[in-house]
């Protein structure tokens, strides 16, 4: 007679043990989800932002220091032509000319900074 009875107390015990395991794994699931989110949150908005003020007030104090010292040793760095060098610059394009060639300098500057990079 004991037999019958234990039967629906096991089928109660196996129950109560698979539900807490399926609780217990849906809890961390869950977890892992919200921390994904909170991570992806995180770098798509939050990282990019104080990188982008970082280097922005370090750009900003960096150029604020250089043009303290070249006011103060009376040097001007913008190109000013007059008259007919003026119209032989804007005949020309040479400030055109100069932002390209700038650019393909940097662009291989850049190039170079890549690891494994076949542009050496």
């Amino acid at each position: 007679m004991a037999i019958p009875l234990l039967a629906p107390s096991i089928a109660v015990l196996i129950s109560f043990l698979s539900s807490s395991l399926a609780k217990l794994l849906v809890d961390r699931l869950l977890f892992f989800l919200a921390f994904k989110a909170l991570v992806l949150t995180a770098f798509v908005i939050v990282v990019p932002l104080v990188v982008n003020n970082i280097l922005h007030d370090l750009l900003e104090m960096t150029m604020s220091k250089l043009n303290e010292a070249t006011y103060n040793s009376g040097l001007n760095g913008a190109m000013q032509f007059s008259e007919f060098m003026g119209w032989l610059v804007y005949c020309f394009k040479i400030p055109e000319c100069l932002a390209v060639i700038i650019s393909g300098l940097q662009m291989r500057l850049t190039l170079r900074l890549i690891p494994f990079s076949p542009f050496k």
